[in-house]
């Protein structure tokens, strides 16, 4: 179970990190463009502004999903290093455990954002916000994911080892 579940994950983390690199892209371009029309051609590109802004959210959202998978996010870690191997094991576990409840109300909250910003427009480019704000969605669900694998790994790997080092004592 916890195979699949971490193949399903990576496979998720493969389609953000294309999302990213596309997002990426996007911004380079329209904001490459956007200061070539201006002062280059003295005519600015109508929505090319806006278009980068809505690639920027979209990529910043995938990307703290990855970081998350990754373990990547900025953190003082100091304490927890000096901690023995079972409290950094309960230290994971339950920052897992209040990332997952802190997910879950950014997407419940997030998708009534959505929904309320639905009829809201870009100014120039004439659609809706709610494209840019559906990525709050995305990276909530992105997190989510990431962090319940993180915790199956973590107990997993907390199993393994606590039954690898059982069956060495019993050598001595």
């Amino acid at each position: 179970m916890a195979k699949m579940f971490n193949t399903l994950t990576q496979r998720i983390n493969k389609i953000l990190w294309i999302i990213t690199v596309i997002c990426l892209m996007g911004v380079v371009l329209f904001c490459f463009l956007q200061v070539f029309t201006r002062f280059v051609i003295k005519a600015p590109l109508l929505g090319a502004e806006e278009l980068a802004r809505l690639f920027f959210v979209w990529m910043v959202y995938s990307a703290a999903g990855l970081c998350t998978a990754q373990g990547t996010h900025a953190a003082v870690t100091i304490f927890v290093e000096k901690l023995p191997e079972k409290g950094r094991f309960l230290f994971n576990c339950i920052l897992n455990i209040v990332v997952l409840f802190f997910t879950f109300i950014v997407m419940r909250y997030g998708r009534l954002f959505v929904m309320e910003t639905f009829n809201q427009q870009f100014g120039s480019i004439r659609m809706s916000i709610a494209y840019a704000n559906s990525s709050i969605l995305m990276c909530g669900f992105s997190i989510f994911i990431n962090s319940l694998n993180n915790l199956i790994q973590n107990i997993t790997a907390f199993r393994a080892n606590a039954s690898g080092s059982s069956g060495k004592g019993g050598n001595t």
